[in-house]
C-alpha cells in the first residue's frame, strides 16, 4: 500500500503545530517525511487514534519521534502528523527494545 504525509497548513493545522509553534526543535518538513516513509522506521506506539514512530534521518543521523494519525484514503495510508521531537540516543535504545 502506497504511504504519504498529509499536511493541513491552515491556521489551526498540523503544519503550523510542528513547524510555527515549536521553531525551537528545527525540524523541517523532509525530516519528518523521510521519519514517516522509511521502511526503517519502528512504530514504537499504537494508542487510537494515533501511532508514533522513530527513526534516524539519514545525512545527520539525527533521532526523532513522530506521532500521526493515519487513516486509508483512496488505497493509501495517509499519515497526518501531530507531534515531531528529537530523541535522545538513551530513549532511541529503550524505545527499540521494546518493539524488537
Amino acid at each position: 500500500m502506497e504511504r504519504r504525509v498529509s499536511w493541513d497548513r491552515g491556521p489551526s493545522g498540523n503544519w503550523r503545530h510542528i513547524f510555527v509553534e515549536h521553531p525551537e526543535r528545527k525540524l523541517t518538513e523532509t525530516e519528518i517525511e523521510e521519519i514517516l516513509l522509511s521502511r526503517d522506521s519502528l512504530v514504537v506506539e499504537r494508542r487510537p487514534p494515533c501511532e508514533a514512530v522513530v527513526g534516524r534521518i539519514a545525512g545527520t543521523g539525527r533521532l526523532l519521534l513522530v506521532a500521526y494519525i493515519p487513516r486509508i484514503a483512496d488505497d493509501a495510508l495517509e499519515m497526518f502528523p501531530v507531534h515531531a521531537r528529537q530523541i535522545s540516543a538513551r530513549t532511541w535504545r529503550r524505545l527499540r527494545a521494546t518493539v524488537e
